[in-house]
């Protein structure tokens, strides 16, 4: 049978009072226990200083706030001043920006000083876009760039921008006949999952 060690102290704890019969040994600077109220007029003294303050918020959509000027909104394409050159593509780093066969009529003056032999142009997928503005920073003509449009919730599944509608806002996108829209979003998501099986 194992040996019991006796505890010296046992009986001296045993005699310790209840903890919260023993007055507090900190002094509540608030006085808290006496005061129950002064918690609730500290609240209403914060509430009452920012009352009369002019409100930081905006009433959105009714009021929109003003947007950076460098802010990364969604992708924009002058289709006039693409030359099909592909640094959009290449510097994309998951794909989203990628060429595609488009036959676009420029103006004469604009065919003349950018010229798009290959008669290609970017396409993005612009819920996949990471708005990294990599494309933007390569483009020699600046012809793909940010736009400060940031409404971009759609219930439409298919967001594969083609160049045509890559040039237009959303505002003009929604204006369009919807049947073409959906024809046309529906033949980017083609391309793009053909595209992304060449890029595996």
């Amino acid at each position: 049978m194992a040996e019991t060690v006796p505890v010296p102290n046992a009986q001296k704890h045993k005699q310790l009072p209840n903890p919260l019969s023993v007055p507090p040994t900190v002094i509540d600077p608030y006085r808290r226990s006496r005061l129950p109220l002064a918690a609730i007029a500290t609240g209403l003294k914060t509430t009452l200083k920012v009352f009369f303050r002019k409100p930081v918020t905006f009433e959105y959509p009714e009021v929109r706030r003003p947007i950076a000027e460098r802010y990364r909104g969604r992708i924009g394409l002058e289709l006039d001043l693409c030359i099909g050159c592909t640094l959009c593509a290449q510097a994309c780093p998951n794909g989203t920006c990628f060429m595609v066969d488009t036959k676009i009529e420029k103006a004469p003056d604009m065919a003349a000083k950018f010229p798009n032999k290959k008669d290609k142009f970017p396409a993005v997928d612009t819920a996949r876009c990471i708005y990294c503005s990599l494309c933007e920073e390569v483009c020699p003509t600046g012809a793909i760039h940010m736009t400060p449009e940031y409404e971009l919730s759609r219930t439409r599944k298919d967001q594969v921008y083609l160049p045509v509608l890559l040039q237009k806002t959303e505002s003009e996108i929604d204006a369009m006949d919807q049947a073409e829209v959906a024809r046309m979003l529906a033949e980017g998501q083609r391309l793009i999952t053909a595209n992304d099986k060449v890029r595996i």
